[in-house]
């Protein structure tokens, strides 16, 4: 796993994640929250190494169910590479910093994220680290 090359942006577009699932939030997760779930930085998910190495990049659009304790209650996987589906799915309990909040008090909340996962940024930061650490070499060699 690498924790570059990933970030996601939350959505609260009901009718993008399809009429079941819409159907499902509004009946499960009726509350509006004071304070959504809070989560942890994309970097906490990372990129599978293995797809990398595959070539594997593009899009996974996922939502899932926070309990008042913060674990995850339901989870789905809509859209992307299979490959990246099923990492994100494995790894969504680890997201959570903390569930949505009603007058400071934890309540069931739900998330959906667009992941997107790019090569290029991976590659660019490795260069990045590459310069940095040259230029720190030949700083301390002088």
């Amino acid at each position: 796993m690498t924790s570059e090359g990933v970030e996601w942006f939350e959505t609260t577009n009901l009718a993008a994640l399809g009429g079941d699932l819409e159907a499902k939030i509004l009946r499960d997760y009726p509350v509006r929250p004071d304070a959504p779930v809070l989560l942890k930085p994309a970097a906490s998910l990372g990129y599978p190494l293995d797809a990398f190495d595959a070539g594997v990049e593009g899009r996974v659009l996922v939502w899932f169910g926070v309990a008042a304790d913060g674990s995850i209650v339901d989870k789905e996987a809509l859209d992307g590479p299979p490959e990246l589906m099923e990492w994100v799915l494995e790894r969504v309990d680890r997201l959570v910093e903390r569930p949505a909040l009603v007058a400071d008090r934890p309540v069931r909340g739900w998330v959906a994220l667009e992941v997107h996962f790019s090569r290029a940024s991976v590659e660019e930061a490795r260069a990045r680290a590459a310069t940095e650490q040259a230029r720190s070499a030949a700083a301390t060699a002088k």
